[in-house]
């Protein structure tokens, strides 16, 4: 019987017809290239043997394929396959570089969002954005190179939301108060996303030397507003600071993860802080001391 020109698949049919033979015998079927219907599987995220797949080792054909994944969102539940050319199914833009990158950018930190880091994969995201895979890479190189981006992105942003928190107070106390509201708000309104880009221990190596080089500037200011207005010597300040940022850090994993309303994640954790600078407070009244010898120091 021969073939009808036009074809009305699911994925899941599409899946196992591609998983059953090759695919370039699949695509003459359907009067098509093998290229074509490869592009057709990227397009609609439906898994499909690699290139030797066939010809290779009999081991690999008796592997277990990849799941298929859930169906994209704009996304259509059935394939409709022809030999003849279909008009775009997207409307397509040339952007200025950087927006495009923000593009590529913003559709990645839906995803994982969405799916966790594993889903950010270039081919996923030059999906969603409407653009081929190859011109994603001519934005980032890898995907690690994309998720440092994003990384940056939004620690700068989180550094301008604190900075402009703190500016609104010129005492120490309060700064320090405004800054830590402002953070537990940040993350309830732009997610954990900071927090699962930095769950990824590659990542985190990319980007060691720059957060080392911040959590110093931090733990030194904060520091240096503790003796100023609390009078809190070097040896007390300096890890005190780092126990009153372990407290606002777990704050804002706690909230990200949805384990209690902002609301009650900021009043439970500022009753920890005040308990503590308290506490550092009432030591320092104790000692008056000089650091003791290899004590950490503030920078003149």
């Amino acid at each position: 019987m021969p073939l009808e020109p036009t074809y009305r698949l699911t994925r899941q049919q599409l899946y196992d017809l591609v998983w059953s033979r090759p695919l370039s015998a699949l695509a003459a079927e359907f009067k098509i290239s093998g290229g074509g219907l490869a592009k057709i599987c990227d397009r609609l995220m439906v898994p499909h043997p690699p290139r030797g797949y066939w010809s290779g080792a009999s081991a690999r054909r008796t592997a277990v394929p990849p799941p298929l994944p859930p169906r994209p969102e704009d996304c259509a539940p059935d394939v409709v396959i022809s030999a003849e050319r279909a008009p775009s199914r997207r409307s397509r833009t040339r952007l200025p570089l950087a927006a495009r990158r923000d593009q590529i950018a913003d559709a990645a930190a839906k995803l994982i969002m969405q799916d966790g880091l594993h889903a950010a994969t270039m081919k996923r995201v030059a999906w969603s954005v409407g653009i081929s895979e190859a011109q994603a890479y001519n934005h980032f190189a890898n995907q690690l190179e994309l998720l440092a981006y994003i990384a940056r992105r939004e620690q700068a942003d989180l550094d301008a939301t604190l900075q402009g928190a703190i500016d609104t107070e010129s005492e120490y106390n309060r700064q320090a108060r405004k800054s830590f509201s402002a953070y537990l708000r940040y993350i309830a309104r732009s997610g954990s996303l900071l927090q699962t880009l930095l769950g990824s221990a590659e990542l985190r190596g990319v980007l060691r030397e720059e957060h080392h080089t911040r959590r110093e500037w931090i733990s030194q200011t904060t520091a240096e507003g503790m003796a100023a207005a609390d009078g809190i010597p070097a040896h007390l300040a300096v890890p005190g600071t780092m126990m009153l940022t372990a407290i606002v850090v777990r704050a804002g994993h706690l909230l990200g993860r949805g384990k209690a309303p902002v609301e009650e994640i900021e009043r439970l954790a500022d009753t920890m802080m005040e308990g503590a600078r308290a506490r550092l407070r009432a030591l320092s009244a104790a000692d008056r001391s000089v650091p003791r010898a290899g004590a950490p120091a503030l920078r003149p």
